[in-house]
């Protein structure tokens, strides 16, 4: 049996990944590259920052930025966000705001995605689509 290229080697079934909701939609962060989640709080904002940075925080004494993960993926919807999915890949870390963290688990089979920062789509349990994130490209784009 071939190995898929996210890990699994059941058909049918992707990796396991973080669900979250950022405005209106949905997206799955690969699990291995989510750290943690914590709440957002108070960014300390950083004066000539871009927009899509919200600011500093500190989390278990590191500090790292936190940036409008929404702005980055053109997400639809109205925002709150009220929590923080800190990822990692290699040396490369960062905290990205999302709205809600709906749970953690595998994803039906995906379809190649054309849009930028998203490998793939694929439908969540609960019919809904969903956009799983290159959490890789998205780092390297903050560079």
């Amino acid at each position: 049996m071939e190995m898929r290229r996210n890990g699994s080697d059941e058909p049918g079934v992707s990796a396991v990944y973080v669900h979250v909701r950022v405005g209106s939609e949905t997206y799955a962060l690969p699990v291995g590259d989510v750290q943690e989640v914590v709440p957002l709080g108070e960014p300390t904002p950083l004066p000539g920052a871009p927009r899509s940075l919200l600011g500093l925080v500190t989390v278990h004494g590191r500090v790292i930025a936190v940036f409008d993960l929404a702005a980055y993926l053109e997400a639809a919807g109205d925002r709150s966000p009220k929590r923080v999915a800190v990822v990692s890949h290699g040396a490369a870390r960062a905290g990205f705001a999302v709205d809600e963290v709906l749970g953690v688990g595998p994803l039906p089979s995906t379809a190649a995605s054309d849009r930028p920062l998203l490998t793939a789509a694929g439908i969540g349990e609960d019919g809904r689509l969903v956009g799983v994130i290159d959490s890789v490209q998205l780092l390297a784009s903050l560079a």
